[in-house]
Order: C-alpha cells, then structure tokens, then sequence
C-alpha cells in the first residue's frame, strides 16, 4: 500500500503577523492579507523590518553574543520579538542594574511585558538597540535607518504607540502604569537613538500622568499592592527628570516630591541614602532655574540676597548629608560586595560633584572661583577610577556595562572637563571617558568625548592666538548643541579678555568621532605645551 505523499509549501517568512503567529501561509496582501480577512482574524500588518534580512556577517556577531536558547513561552509573535526579550532579560537588565540593584526590572517591567504587548513592543525596541551597541561597539549615539537593527527596533516602537493609542479610553486601573512603564522605555529607545527631544517629550508626559494620579486619589495610587510596584518606577522617572535640567529643560517639582522621606539619623540601605541626596539636589537645581530667570529689574537685588541664603541653606543641607552617610557607613549600612562598594562610592561621587555645582552658582566668575578646589577635582577622578575599576574580575578581565539609565561617572568626569583649571586633571577626565564608552541615560559618552574635545581645542586656539599668552583671556562655553540632522554639533560661547570686553562666538563641528577632534595622543602632546603657561588665563 502505497501512501501519498502530503504536499508542503514553504511558509512565508514576510507574511503579516497574524499568520505568522498562527503559522499558517500568508497571500501577503496589501495593506492587509485576504487570509485573515476571510477567516475572521484581524490583519496586524507587515513588519517594517525583520532582522532575518541582516547581513551574514552581523548575524554571525549577534549569535555569538546570544549564549541562551530562546524558549516559546516568552512573549513576542515572531522569532525576532522573542529572541529580542530574551536578550533583554539575560543581557539588557543586568547592564541597566550594573550601579545599583532595583526591583523596577524584575518586579514590574518583566512580569507586566508577559500580559501587555505594549510593554513587549518597547521592550523589545531597547532591546535591539542595545544589542547593535553591543556589536557595533557602543558608536556615536545616533539613529541610522539604514540599519536593519534601527528599522526593527522603530517598528516595535510604532506597534507599541499603536496599541496604547487604540486603548486610550481604557477604564482598567492597571492601565495608567502600562502607560508609566511604556513611557520610562520610550525614554531609553529615544536616547539610545540619539532623539533627545522626542525622549523629553515622552518623559513630561510620564511625568504628568504621575501628577495627575497623585492629585486625584491623593498619595496611594489604584491600590496597596499597586502603589508597591509603582514607587521604584516613580523614582526612576523623577530622577530622569532631574538629569533633563542639564539639556537645557526645567523640570518642575512634581507631587511626589513632597512624598520623600527625610532621613534624620543614619542611613540603613543605600535606597535611603539615594533618596535623600535627590533630595538635596532637587533644590540645587530649583536654585539653578531661578538663576537663569532672573532678570535686570528694580527686584533683582533684593531677588538676589534671597537666592544667596537659599544657596547658604542648600550648602548647609550638603554639609548635613555628607556627616549623615560617614556616619552611617561606620554604624548603619551594610555593604556586602564589591556592588554595594561601587553604589556607596556613586553616592560620593555625585555629593562631590554637586557641591562643587553649588559653588559655582550665583558667581559671574565661576572658573577661577573653582581654582581653589582643585583637590575636589582630583577627589572626583579618584572615585571615577574606582567605580570604573570595580568592574574588574577575579581573572583581573573588565566586564563593564554599555547600557545604563541611571547617572554614574560620565556627568562628573565631563564636569572636570569643562570647568576644571588644572589641564592635567582635565586630560584625565578625558581619557577616562575614553576608556569606557558607554551611555549612562542622556550622558552618552561619545559625545561628551566629542564636546571636551572641542572645546580643549578652542581654548588651544585662543591661547595661541593671544598676543600675549600671560594676559588673563577666559572662554566660556555658553551652549552645547547637536543638529537634528545629527551631524553636526553647534558650540556657542565667549572670550573675555583683560578689559573685559566679552567677544560672542558660534562653531560649527562635524560630529563624526575621526573629525570631531584629535587623537588622545595629539591632545597629550598639545597639553604640554600649555600646562607650564599662566594659569591665570583659565
């Protein structure tokens, strides 16, 4: 007895989505295929891309860097969207929990991408990205549609905003955290893309959607068990939020300001000692907006003695925490690990870096005020150096994370770069901020390695150009900007000479990393030069 042979067809790898998840063969319709259609399933469309389309060399690097089999049972309808998660999940979150340890990713954002597409598409998006930083070698950050991996990511991008978009009426409760958590991923793909405004965007929206809900049902959110959940992830946008000050955004105290705990005693965990310093520092940078608005008025002397014994409260409150964590890591808190070290040494480093901040605020002159806290510099390099350092193995191999949201070493290092005096500290800074390319939320390294660069390069050119290299010449840099082509970076600034005439100034760079700048080398051998010359005129 002879059996017939079944027929198979080769099912479609660019069908629609339906059909692929119920793998079936799609007529590829359109617009939307007639298979669906017909059998009373809803069409969701075509992929804008599909990472099966990479080049064989990039596949060859991505499966390398995959050491996990991707199990069905994750979400995702195709093989891109689940091996996307499983990425995420072994190799993204412990790049973004490399400073400190946090439920947000565990507790909230995982179990929640298992029950909201919304949240899967997102998650995913990061993903991808980061997994292209990881094979390109954590590039310039900057969209490239060109790349199959930003083509990808972009369309879960959209799939996400779509399902959002179609269920924005929604009455469920859980719903505005689905928001709150697509929002907080939405940040991370606009900035691992180069989109700074779009992420702003996204994070004032989270950011009144917290409000709205702290306004209409008071401190506790939809319940107990949700307001549990939903605090790391309040935290996690708040402190965004206070990082959006340095790119030229004012972000207004939210509700959920006053909600922080004041901490009078020694502190227990290294969460009780983050919270507190957001807290001083928030009023550091309430200080710095209403600087920047004030105006030449008959008010603004007496706004002025105003704003000075604000600043001697904000100093006071400086003071008071750094007593308050010497104390408490004697007595209180308990560090475990290599981790719990690096967290502490993070905490220093940004207390520090923002009282040196504080000093310079309300001073016309704030370069050669911070002559004189030199040693503060050299401090802030010296903990630079252990953080990076303390990523260091067993086999004395470093395994540093490319990826992260929260702030570490990069606005400190870039802050020695541009307001330091000394030109060696200053060389320092910059050739750590080469060694560990990474982004760190908005502070991408690259580029503040291009911005220090050019702006070394401007202070070279004026010094040689002076006439007489010992007259007291200072620039400074008003702005610091990319062009939304993301091609060229935008440096408005200032000379002032000894008369204090003030010459306004604008450059225009190429970003490219080859022509942005010169070598580490080159600037080593140009900051000789300079380092035995007046200080007085920097």
């Amino acid at each position: 007895m002879t059996r017939s042979k079944k027929s198979c067809q080769k099912r479609s790898t660019t069908g629609c989505r339906t059909c692929r998840a119920r793998r079936v063969k799609c007529d590829e319709t359109p617009g939307g295929c007639k298979r669906c259609k017909d059998s009373g399933w809803e069409c969701e469309g075509y992929d804008f891309a599909r990472l099966s389309n990479l080049r064989k060399e990039d596949r060859g690097i991505i499966s390398s860097l995959t050491l996990y089999r991707v199990s069905q049972s994750l979400p995702g309808v195709g093989p891109e969207e689940k091996r996307g998660f499983a990425f995420f999940q072994h190799l993204t979150i412990p790049n973004l929990t490399g400073f400190f340890n946090t439920s947000l990713w565990t507790d909230l954002v995982l179990p929640m991408s298992h029950e909201e597409p919304a949240v899967t598409h997102a998650l995913v998006a990061v993903s991808v990205l980061h997994e292209d930083i990881e094979v390109q070698g954590v590039p310039l950050v900057r969209e490239d549609l060109a790349c199959s991996r930003h083509r990808f990511a972009l369309g879960q991008y959209g799939r996400s905003l779509a399902i959002l978009n179609r269920r924005r009426h929604s009455q469920d409760p859980k719903f505005r955290e689905v928001v709150l958590t697509c929002c907080y991923l939405f940040v991370a793909f606009d900035l691992m893309r180069g989109q700074y405004d779009p992420a702003m965007r996204h994070l004032k929206q989270g950011l009144a959607i917290i409000d709205e809900a702290h306004s209409c049902e008071g401190p506790e959110m939809v319940s107990t068990k949700s307001a549990t959940i939903a605090k790391p992830l309040q935290i996690a946008l708040t402190r965004l939020r206070d990082q959006s000050y340095f790119f030229g955004l004012n972000p207004k105290r939210s509700a959920t300001d006053d909600q922080i705990p004041r901490f009078e005693n020694g502190f227990s965990t290294l969460y009780e000692a983050r919270n507190a310093l957001d807290d001083v520092v928030r009023g550091l940078i309430v200080l710095m907006i209403e600087e920047k608005q004030l105006t030449t008025n008959d008010h603004v002397a007496d706004r002025l003695v105003a704003l000075f014994e604000i600043k001697r409260d904000i100093k006071r409150q400086f003071n008071q925490y750094k007593m308050r964590l010497d104390y408490s890591e004697i007595h209180t808190l308990r560090i475990q690990d290599r981790k719990d070290l690096r967290g502490l040494n993070i905490i220093r480093l940004h207390h520090l870096n923002y009282d040196l901040v504080l000093e310079s605020v309300l001073v016309q002159d704030d370069r050669s005020l911070l002559i004189s806290h030199v040693d503060g510099f050299r401090q802030i390099l010296d903990l630079c150096e252990q953080i990076a350092n303390s990523f260091q193995d067993e086999n004395g191999s470093l395994s540093r994370p490319s990826l992260l949201l929260e702030m570490g070493v990069n606005a400190s290092l870039f802050f020695v770069c541009w307001k330091c005096h000394d030109f060696s500290l200053r060389l320092r800074a910059l050739k750590l901020l080469e060694e560990w390319p990474h982004r760190e939320g908005p502070w991408d390294s690259r580029r503040l390695v291009t911005f220090a660069k050019q702006t070394l390069n401007l202070e070279f050119d004026m010094l040689a150009s002076a006439s007489d290299p010992q007259a007291p010449m200072r620039l400074e840099i008003s702005s610091l900007e990319v062009r939304e082509d993301q091609k060229e970076n935008v440096i408005e600034y200032q000379i002032r000479g000894q008369s204090q005439e003030v010459l306004d100034q604008r450059k225009v760079v190429l970003l490219d990393e080859e022509a942005s700048g010169d070598s580490m080398l080159s600037f080593c051998l140009r900051t000789q030069r300079y380092i035995h010359s007046s200080t007085t005129s920097f």
